[in-house]
């Protein structure tokens, strides 16, 4: 982790979020609660693997990963079915909220995610309140991590669609 590395080691970098949030990473209670949930159960219950620094927030590509499964339960949920017919009706042109307030959603002609991401910049703990705004308001001491971020919206960075796939032939893209 780049705990390893250290703060001078770390300071400047970027990086490229699909589980990210503008301008703050905690936008709502709930939000705040599921963190604090996550976050507890890290420092109280895990073990072993699940101790690692890389687990301690549940943000970060490790959120983007429990989101969308948590979508993919809530579509077999609303579909009342784990058939892959069903499943694939419900999800197609589907939206879901994930707990950090981004909408994803599913492009129907290839079912590829679609959704903003982020771009952090890697600063000091003293300046990761920018994006950690609440108690302790800094995501680490021991090495940079997000401070500012810059959303780009999803139009922007749309997955790559296969035209050659007959649904995707007059498909816009969104």
């Amino acid at each position: 982790f780049l705990h390893e590395v250290g703060v001078e080691g770390t300071k400047g970098n970027l990086q490229l979020s699909q589980f990210g949030a503008s301008p703050y990473a905690f936008r709502s209670k709930g939000d705040i609660k599921y963190y604090k949930a996550w976050n507890d159960l890290w420092k109280t219950k895990w073990k072993n693997n699940w101790k690692t620094m890389l687990y301690k927030h549940g943000t970060g590509n490790i959120g983007s990963y429990r989101q969308q499964t948590y979508w993919y339960l809530s579509v077999i949920e609303r579909a009342k079915s784990t058939k892959p017919e069903k499943v694939i009706r419900k999800w197609e042109g589907d939206r879901y909220l994930m707990s950090n307030g981004v909408v994803i959603k599913m492009r129907v002609c290839d079912h590829k995610a679609i959704q903003d991401l982020h771009v952090y910049h890697y600063v000091p703990w003293q300046e990761q309140k920018a994006s950690f705004n609440i108690e302790p308001y800094y995501w680490y001491k021991d090495t940079c991590s997000a401070g500012k971020n810059i959303r780009i919206p999803a139009r922007y960075v749309l997955p790559k669609m296969d035209r050659g796939l007959k649904r995707c032939r007059k498909a816009s893209g969104r």
